[in-house]
């Protein structure tokens, strides 16, 4: 799921309704994809706040009963991909990508290409 921005509430909004990734948009820096990370994630990756909503089933699921072993296996599944669409995000994507709890970045070209000045320019 595409959220609106890398804000706590929006990242927060789509995980609790159960979403199994997330896309970020017109991420800037090392700074927000680590904050994703914190938001995204469960401890020991992040500090995600937990409580029994409709991505845990209401605390019906059997794993909820070692919560530490809930907290690994979402953690697994949850898909967590920063937008690269700007200068900023560019010049770090390797780093951004090398971060533990980030699953992938995934390229926005035309936003992209405007951020760098180039609007549609894909070929030198």
């Amino acid at each position: 799921m595409r959220v609106r921005d890398s804000s706590r509430a929006a990242v927060l909004h789509a995980l609790d309704l159960g979403a199994r990734g997330i896309i970020i948009p017109d991420v800037q820096s090392v700074e927000e994809a680590r904050r994703l990370v914190e938001y995204a994630k469960y401890h020991p990756l992040g500090a995600r706040g937990f409580a029994f909503s409709r991505s845990a089933k209401y605390g019906f699921l059997p794993e909820l009963k070692q919560i530490g072993d809930y907290f690994t296996a979402t953690n697994q599944r949850t898909i967590l991909m920063p937008q690269c669409e700007t200068a900023g995000a560019l010049e770090h994507i390797e780093e951004i990508a090398a971060l533990d709890g980030i699953d992938g970045i995934f390229v926005g070209p035309y936003d992209l290409s405007v951020a760098l000045g180039a609007p549609a320019r894909f070929a030198t």
